[in-house]
């Protein structure tokens, strides 16, 4: 990664584009700096996890200070000083904005240069991969079956599961991907994203910005919504009370059109206005994504405490909405 940085801040005229990026300027820029910031710190915060799985090798204490001085505080800035000088760098080429390092080793003009690039990246994938998703669940087999498998063993087993299950599969099909999302958008609270494509957060979020509320479907589509509090009790009352092998519905029964919901919530937080533009819903879009909870009821005695209207208006007030 250092070689790409090297070679892209040599092909930007040994200078980056610090500034005017996507046309961000002064507090609007450094906001934005500063939430890719946290997000970088959250995302190494992941590794913690996995921190026992290491230090547990540990000669000493010293080891360890010495080992985390050097891997998150010292390793984080300089990828992140990687990371400023790739992106400003091509930016500076080319107006690019840059997603990944694969997006600068595909236009390296060299053979050789472009082969050794890309086995960079695979190297550091792997070795990422081995330290976050690879290492945990090998102690974790070893612990459950100590009398069968070492360390080695197990390795082998966690990387025949890896292989079996075919991940790449899974998030290259768009049926998987769509049920996984919808399985989020199903739920509202704190954290919910507004932005992305889940049709409530964004209704709050036009609805917040005293915006016309947009369905740009028929509104027909029928789906239900559980506030994140209630999930959070009906998992942990699964996890204590449940009988072995049980199997649960979790979300809300209570099903409202599309549509519908766009009126509700531009009634609660705006001034009412809606409208539905009517296009045709992709092929995959089930008209019906509502679970029965009839077992969890009977059994768990699991009912939704917070209703749909207060959620929404739960929803808006953690992202900044006042009555």
């Amino acid at each position: 990664m250092a070689a790409i940085a090297v070679w892209v801040f040599i092909e930007a005229g040994g200078a980056i584009q610090w500034s005017g990026i996507k046309g961000l300027e002064g507090a609007d820029m450094w906001l934005t700096i500063f939430a890719g910031g946290a997000l970088w710190v959250s995302i190494y915060g992941t590794f913690v996890l996995n921190f026992c799985d290491f230090t547990r090798s540990s000669v000493s204490k010293k080891s360890i200070v010495k080992g985390n001085f050097w891997g998150i505080p010292i390793n984080m800035l300089v990828f992140g000083a990687i990371v400023v000088v790739m992106a400003g760098g091509q930016y500076k080429i080319n107006g690019t904005v840059i997603q990944s390092p694969s997006d600068i080793v595909q236009s390296i003009p060299n053979t050789l240069l472009l082969v050794l690039a890309c086995l960079a990246l695979l190297i550091l994938t792997i070795a990422v991969n081995l330290m976050a998703n690879f290492v945990a669940p090998v102690y974790a087999l070893t612990n459950l079956f100590p009398r069968h498998l070492n360390f080695r063993k197990a390795a082998w087993v966690s990387g025949t599961i890896g292989l079996v299950i075919l991940p790449w599969n899974l998030y290259n099909n768009p049926i998987v991907i769509v049920y996984f999302l919808g399985g989020l958008g199903a739920l509202l609270g704190p954290l919910l994203s507004l932005d992305i494509h889940f049709a409530a957060g964004n209704f709050i979020r036009d609805a917040m910005a005293g915006q016309k509320v947009i369905v740009q479907s028929a509104g027909t589509a029928v789906r239900s919504y559980l506030y994140a509090a209630d999930l959070t009790v009906w998992l942990w009352a699964i996890f204590l009370r449940a009988a072995p092998n049980s199997v649960y519905n979790v979300g809300s029964d209570e099903g409202i059109s599309v549509g519908q919901l766009a009126e509700r919530v531009a009634t609660l937080l705006g001034d009412g206005g809606f409208e539905v533009l009517g296009k045709p819903d992709a092929g995959w879009n089930p008209g019906r994504y509502v679970p029965s909870t009839a077992k969890i009821r009977n059994e768990l005695g699991l009912r939704t405490s917070v209703g749909l209207d207060e959620a929404i208006r739960r929803t808006a007030m953690w992202n900044g909405w006042r009555q």
